[in-house]
């Protein structure tokens, strides 16, 4: 390979990393947007959305999955279970506070894994506040 097919390669590689990078913020963002305006759904579907772009990059993906998928269940039932308050017909707190708090460790979970596969980069755990 000649040089400027060796660069070109180095520059599609980093267009990819650059177009996965905006990827994962876009979704991040949509999560984000749902979370605050309690769309429930959209917000359950922008978690399942995330992980589909971001799952190939856990370790010990076994483990991961089985945590990930028993949280998907415990929000599905919760969602079963609150049916009206999951379609934003009812605004019971309690079931909102329920509900929230099961998109919340999906969300939670999958930024610690992120997280760990250095997703956000190398120097993600030396930022102090």
């Amino acid at each position: 390979m000649d040089f400027s097919q060796n660069n070109q390669t180095k520059e599609m590689a980093y267009d990819l990393r650059q177009i996965y990078a905006k990827l994962v913020g876009d979704h991040m963002v949509d999560i984000a947007e749902c979370r605050k305006a309690n769309s429930f759904y959209n917000w359950f579907k922008a978690l399942q959305d995330l992980h589909t772009i971001v799952h190939h990059k856990f370790k010990d993906k076994e483990n991961i999955e089985k945590k990930y998928t028993n949280l998907i269940t415990t929000a599905t039932n919760v969602a079963n279970q609150h049916v009206a308050t999951w379609q934003g017909t009812n605004f019971n707190p309690q079931e909102i506070s329920k509900i929230d708090r099961a998109l919340r460790d999906i969300e939670e979970f999958l930024y610690e894994q992120m997280e760990e596969a250095k997703i956000f980069g190398e120097g993600g755990k030396q930022s102090h506040f």
